[in-house]
């Protein structure tokens, strides 16, 4: 069993650090996601950000290629996984589905078909009964994942029906607690934000990453960036988005009465999931 960490891709593009490289992506022709404030400055960042991918695209080929080269291409199982979104406002330090949803690929030719896609919702906690499975090993009592070996094997094609999440922002750089609870089924994305009177703080509003200053800026005159600013610091205590028709998050159903029965369901799954866990959702020098 082995683990391969790459720092690759990182927000902080530099011209310094040889980012981005312009006969790849060149900043005025990056597409950027339409949660984000289109400024030169985010797009700087963006493009050097595709750079890094397009580096760690290249070393997971070198891997694989040592894999392939030492005869044991049908007896590795590969995993390639992200621990989060890019570190841009939405993304990481978030519960938004930018920051929750990542990428995962499963190479292990002759068990799993090659160039197969699925819509089954998994969470990373799955990763070690999964691969237990795989490999025949005994199953472990008390894990709180779900092997999807079987969606591997294309005998099934869903997993879970509701995938659940937390973030603390505790001891984040030049961060203060803000708990965050969240859980989403296939449509619909519910987030709790247990300290909604508290301004959310990150490396993104205090050291400037992902072009933060520039957004603040462009607040002054332009709605759209008011309210993403805004948003991003000062969250009510629920949030509630259809990402069917808003993949992008950008329209918040929370108060919407004819929302309000999909409201009550998945804040009903979060406080069972609260529950289940011993959650008591604050912080200890915050709770009450």
């Amino acid at each position: 069993f082995l683990v391969v960490a790459d720092a690759r891709p990182h927000a902080g593009a530099t011209e310094a650090g040889g980012w981005p490289d312009p006969a790849l992506y060149a900043p005025q022709a990056v597409v950027l996601p339409p949660y984000i404030v289109d400024t030169p400055e985010t797009r700087f960042e963006r493009a050097g950000y595709y750079d890094l991918i397009t580096q760690l695209d290249d070393h997971v080929g070198r891997i694989l290629g040592e894999i392939d080269a030492a005869g044991k291409t049908r007896d590795t199982i590969v995993v390639y996984v992200a621990d989060h979104g890019a570190g841009f406002a939405f993304e990481k330090w978030t519960n938004y589905d930018a920051g929750l949803h990542v990428p995962l690929l499963v190479r292990w030719p002759g068990h799993v078909r090659a160039g197969t896609r699925t819509s089954a919702m998994v969470s990373l906690v799955d990763l070690l009964p999964t691969l237990l499975d795989l490999a025949g090993a005994p199953s472990v009592e008390g894990l709180d994942g779900i092997s999807f070996a079987p969606v591997l094997r294309g005998e099934r094609a869903a997993h879970r029906d509701v995938v659940p999440a937390l973030h603390t922002n505790e001891r984040i750089f030049n961060g203060g607690p803000y708990p965050i609870r969240s859980v989403r089924d296939e449509r619909w994305h519910y987030i709790r934000n247990l300290l909604p009177d508290a301004t959310f703080t990150n490396n993104v509003t205090e050291v400037g990453q992902g072009g933060w200053q520039s957004w603040v800026a462009r607040a002054a005159d332009d709605p759209f960036a008011a309210a993403r600013v805004a948003r991003y610091q000062h969250r009510p205590a629920e949030e509630l988005y259809d990402l069917d028709a808003d993949p992008a998050e950008l329209n918040d159903l929370a108060s919407d009465p004819a929302s309000a029965d999909v409201l009550a369901r998945l804040r009903g799954t979060v406080d069972a999931w609260m529950a289940e866990q011993g959650d008591r959702g604050l912080p200890e020098e915050t709770a009450p």
